[in-house]
């Protein structure tokens, strides 16, 4: 972080700053793939990724504009191409359950998690849909109900909405 040197900005891994972006230097604000927020227990890791910086860059241009937003943290995701397969992966690798599905085309997709919910994730050669099983996670909506389709090619979130069923009334 040389470039930074003599400017007051505080700096460790990235530039550091508060949950709404702002450096240690009132009204200076940084986002995207030098900001470095911080967690409970000091600096979090720089997490250089997509998601990240757009989430940190909106949360920054709020507050820039006026509206107080405060940035959650950064999201462990990270989608790449290895030798022309599309791998994702986010949150923690092991769960108290993990389930595997083998997708059509040869992908594969796992899921972990723990008490009912998502805790982490990795797929492998279908990336798709990647940002649905990250926001389950995130807002950790219990999906136990649903492990026997949560892998299928077809699931859909919507199932997630729908309330239960009410029972039907028997004239007599």
């Amino acid at each position: 972080m040389k470039w930074l040197a003599g400017s007051g900005v505080a700096t460790a891994a990235g530039v550091l700053v508060s949950d709404r972006m702002e450096t240690n230097v009132p009204g200076v604000f940084a986002a995207g793939d030098v900001a470095q927020s911080q967690g409970k227990s000091g600096p979090e890791p720089v997490l250089a990724n997509w998601p990240n910086a757009t989430n940190g860059g909106r949360i920054a241009g709020l507050n820039l504009a006026g509206i107080r937003a405060r940035f959650r943290g950064p999201d462990s995701v990270n989608v790449v191409r290895v030798f022309d397969v599309a791998v994702a992966s986010f949150g923690e690798r092991e769960g108290d359950r993990t389930l595997v599905a083998e997708m059509p085309g040869g992908a594969v997709r796992t899921l972990a998690l723990r008490d009912g919910r998502i805790v982490g994730g990795q797929f492998y050669g279908d990336v798709d849909g990647t940002g649905v099983y990250l926001e389950l996670m995130k807002k950790g909506t219990p999906v136990e109900a649903l492990e026997g389709s949560l892998l299928s090619p077809r699931f859909s979130p919507a199932a997630l909405l729908l309330p239960p069923p009410v029972p039907r009334r028997v004239a007599v």
